[in-house]
């Protein structure tokens, strides 16, 4: 969805470019408002904390310090 919004703004700043087109105030707004967004998408999703295990799962596997599985040897 942000990247076909994305691609919406560089079509027209293109068609601007290449064939003149008129630059209306409301078509102003809307490159502003949909740049500003996809950025902001972008900035968020970029930042967010990525874990690879959530806590307290349990299947998650126990290692050691060099990675290695830990096996449970009671038995």
């Amino acid at each position: 969805m942000f990247s076909s919004a994305a691609k919406g703004v560089i079509q027209t700043v293109l068609s601007m470019w290449i064939f003149s087109d008129v630059l209306t105030r409301s078509r102003f707004y809307s490159i502003v408002i949909i740049t500003c967004g996809t950025v902001f998408y972008t900035w968020a999703q970029t930042s967010k904390p990525r874990t690879r295990f959530p806590k307290n799962d349990p299947e998650k596997p126990l290692t050691d310090e060099q990675g290695m599985p830990v096996v449970n040897e009671k038995a």
